[in-house]
């Protein structure tokens, strides 16, 4: 069988039955056990990836692969965040330095499409145990690769994302194709994706896709290690269940109590995360362990007193929510219209950030302070980057300035963010005056022209 991704230039060889070796092995660079930091593609010498071969690597078997994709090309990141599960379960590694998001699909197309060949020509890979695992814009795009290749797919993790388009899942049951790959999707609390991702999570039940959610203390970022971890593990129990993987039913047993015992634990001061949890362990384990009792626990938590009330808190917030976002949207949509008159302080008031920023630093209502800090990253991402690069990119300078000040009015020690304005405002004010309140700090200390 040849595998080949038809959205892609090359063609993809020697899917399945190639034996390995047709590259040889160089052993100073391509050792088990340690990681290759840059390893240049033999089928594409403009693409180079990580690499990353667990110890037991050999050629008399076939071991499943993880292709990372990370959204600025910070290969080495992922890599490591997934190495010590990689290690534990015997995956092989590859991170591109050339995936990129919020920008052409083609270079993402292309650095694939080269780990793809390297990987068949290069190792004994599992050609029915192929993952891919990526982080915002990068995330998104796995759902293509994924389809083009579903048989030889077994895995999608995608991190801080969504759909790359909202009725993907439909147009491919409408099409019938179905969704074979399992998902492990994750999400930072204060992600500003956060409550897209959930609602992805929500929507998967509907298609018949199995899915598993888990989120984490932070922004919008890769997942830490023991979530990356996690992921590989529930890969695994998902590989014995579609049988692309031999059943271990001692080690399904250990996983099965211990995510049961921690249920049972959790459950007296936290029964609403305990109801979760113990439909997710009934789904997980659904067809390889007997999950007898786990729903009727799950409901019985739902319905405490104290859940419903959790339960009506996060209803309300959600509400506060859309409603937020939708102020949001009106302020971008014309501010593309407005005069450049406004202050930093003005364009706040519009947004009522003052508000937002005093929910996100109260410490009476948990959920309403993770809720504000969610929407603060959503406009501090906006300001930050999208809208200023679409300015930018029209030659409209001032008001991506201005932009730029209201979201260093949300984060002042964004050093990153402050570069940038001086950079941009240096430029822009070398040719015409331009208020010095439109640069950062080390801008405004320069002596007047």
């Amino acid at each position: 069988m040849s595998l080949s991704l038809s959205r892609l230039t090359v063609v993809v060889l020697l899917a399945g039955g190639a034996p390995a070796g047709v590259f040889a092995l160089p052993a100073d660079t391509l050792r088990a056990g340690r990681v290759a930091d840059t390893i240049r593609a033999a089928a594409d010498s403009s693409q180079t990836y990580a690499l990353y071969l667990p110890s037991r690597y050999e050629t008399t078997r076939r071991w499943p692969i993880l292709f990372l994709m990370d959204p600025r090309g910070r290969a080495l990141l992922p890599l490591e965040l997934f190495r010590p599960a990689a290690e534990r379960y015997g995956y092989i590694l590859m991170s591109s330095y050339q995936t990129r998001s919020d920008g052409p699909i083609a270079p993402n197309d292309r650095a694939i499409n080269a780990m793809l060949v390297d990987a068949q020509t290069r190792f004994t890979i599992d050609s029915l145990r192929l993952y891919f695992a990526g982080f915002s814009g990068t995330g998104r795009l796995a759902w293509y690769y994924a389809y083009e290749i579903p048989t030889n797919v077994a895995g999608l993790i995608e991190a801080g994302a969504g759909l790359p388009e909202p009725e993907l899942l439909l147009r491919k049951t409408l099409g019938n194709k179905s969704t074979p790959f399992a998902v492990f999707l994750s999400a930072g609390s204060t992600d500003f994706n956060y409550d897209e991702v959930l609602a992805l999570d929500s929507r998967l039940d509907e298609f018949g896709v199995r899915h598993h959610l888990e989120t984490f203390n932070g922004g919008h970022s890769w997942p830490p290690d023991s979530i990356c971890t996690n992921a590989l593990t529930w890969m695994q129990l998902q590989a014995m269940g579609d049988r692309r993987l031999s059943t271990d039913q001692r080690w399904i047993d250990s996983l099965f109590t211990d995510a049961v015992a921690h249920a049972e634990e959790i459950a007296p001061t936290s029964p609403y995360a305990a109801s979760i949890l113990y439909e997710k362990v009934s789904s997980d384990f659904a067809g390889l362990h007997d999950t007898a009792g786990l729903k009727e626990n799950a409901r019985r938590l739902a319905e405490s007193e104290s859940t419903k009330i959790i339960m009506k808190r996060i209803s309300e917030l959600a509400a506060a929510d859309q409603a937020f976002q939708r102020r949001k949207d009106f302020f971008f949509d014309a501010f593309q219209r407005r005069t450049m008159g406004a202050t930093t302080q003005s364009l706040r008031a519009e947004l009522g950030l003052d508000d937002v920023q005093r929910q996100a630093t109260q410490t009476i209502d948990t959920l309403e302070t993770i809720a504000a800090m969610r929407r603060l990253a959503s406009v501090f991402v906006r300001a930050s980057y999208y809208e200023p690069q679409r300015y930018l990119a029209a030659g409209d300078t001032l008001r991506a300035l201005r932009l730029f000040g209201l979201a260093q009015s949300i984060r002042p020690d964004d050093a990153q963010l402050c570069a940038e304005r001086d950079r941009v405002y240096r430029v822009f004010a070398a040719s015409r005056p331009v208020p010095r309140e439109l640069a950062c700090e080390s801008a405004q200390q320069a002596p007047a022209r």
